[in-house]
C-alpha cells in the first residue's frame, strides 16, 4: 500500500540512503538535496514540508 509520512528523525536516514536512477536526474533532484533545501528554507525563515512515499515497507 503506498502511503505518505512526514520526514523526521526516525526515517530521515532512511530517505537519505535512496538513490535516484541516472535516467531519472533531469526529472528530479536527490534526497539529500531535497531535504538539504527543506532544512535550508526552515532554518532560513521559510517553509518546507517534506514528506517520503513509501510503497509498503
Amino acid at each position: 500500500m503506498v502511503r505518505i509520512e512526514k520526514v523526521n528523525g526516525k526515517n530521515v536516514w532512511d530517505i537519505l540512503r535512496l538513490w535516484v536512477r541516472e535516467e531519472q536526474k533531469s526529472f528530479v533532484a536527490g534526497s539529500d538535496k531535497s531535504i538539504i533545501g527543506a532544512y535550508t528554507a526552515i532554518t532560513g525563515g521559510g517553509y518546507a514540508f517534506p514528506f517520503g512515499i513509501y510503497d509498503d515497507e
